[in-house]
């Protein structure tokens, strides 16, 4: 997503936690997109969300754009033979 979001002139970044931040990206701003992977787990975007009120109030608006339904079968060796 940050090369796609780099390729329109947005500028982007890739963190592993609220860490990460460099407030230098903040303050020219005043919205902030956030996406995670679906293995990220909800506390670690909370803590992101957290990390981005030291610069100030912060509303969070969430926004459900797709939702997927694809099952994956387990590897056919972990699978139970009959």
């Amino acid at each position: 997503m940050v090369e796609v979001a780099r390729r329109q002139g947005i500028a982007a970044h890739l963190i592993d936690d609220g860490g990460d931040i460099d407030g230098a990206w903040i303050e020219p701003t005043r919205v902030i997109g956030l996406s995670a992977g679906a293995s990220a787990p909800p506390a670690l975007v909370d803590a992101v969300i957290d990390a981005l009120r030291w610069w100030g109030p912060v509303t969070v608006r969430e926004y459900e754009i797709a939702r997927e339904h694809v099952v994956f079968a387990a590897p056919a060796a972990m699978r139970r033979r009959p």
